[in-house]
């Protein structure tokens, strides 16, 4: 996909990119962010094969990706998608996933064993850097005069990946500015 724009922020590069809609699909689970719960849930797909399972569902090295998402999360709806209260004392629900593709091979998996997210097509800040620098994507989102798209109210990294060497990714869903808006407009 090309970038429509592109800024430099501290140690970040940061892409504005458009993406059609597209299918998360993994391991979901409900999280508190002040536990280590994310890093444990990693931890456990990891030790338990299921990393790797779904690592092997596409026959290229593919990114597994960190969706962190509100627990009230429902493109167009105000109530949470599978509101069973099981979200009640969480803060927000980890989906690891990959970005499904028709390449993708699911079939090793039982039909309720991973969960799929319908993400809107939308504008995204890809803040890209090799150095790990604890920050404020959404507020850098602001900065740079992308407000976070909060409709869609959730966001994808990589984080489990930044020791291993690769590049950080965290992927923000934005909106036009709304300069631009009022200059279309005239």
């Amino acid at each position: 996909m090309n970038s429509i724009q592109e800024f430099t922020l501290r140690d970040f590069t940061i892409h504005i990119i458009e993406k059609p809609a597209f299918e998360a699909i993994g391991f979901m689970r409900h999280v508190k962010l002040d536990g280590g719960d994310i890093s444990k849930f990693i931890a456990e797909l990891t030790e338990s094969g299921q990393m790797s399972k779904l690592a092997a569902t596409q026959p290229e090295p593919q990114q597994i990706w960190v969706c962190l998402l509100d627990c009230n999360y429902a493109p167009g709806k105000k109530a949470c998608a599978v509101c069973d209260r099981s979200c009640e004392g969480f803060h927000t629900r980890c989906l690891v996933c990959v970005k499904k593709t028709p390449a993708h091979d699911f079939s090793a998996f039982d039909a309720d064993e991973l969960t799929t997210l319908h993400i809107p097509s939308s504008l995204w800040a890809d803040f890209q850097s090799d150095i790990m620098e604890e920050c404020d994507f959404y507020d850098d989102a602001q900065v740079i005069g992308y407000p976070w798209n909060e409709k869609i109210r959730l966001h994808f990294d990589n984080e489990h990946d930044w020791a291993l060497g690769q590049t950080r990714h965290f992927w923000l869903p934005v909106k036009k500015p709304k300069l631009m808006d009022k200059l279309r407009k005239k």
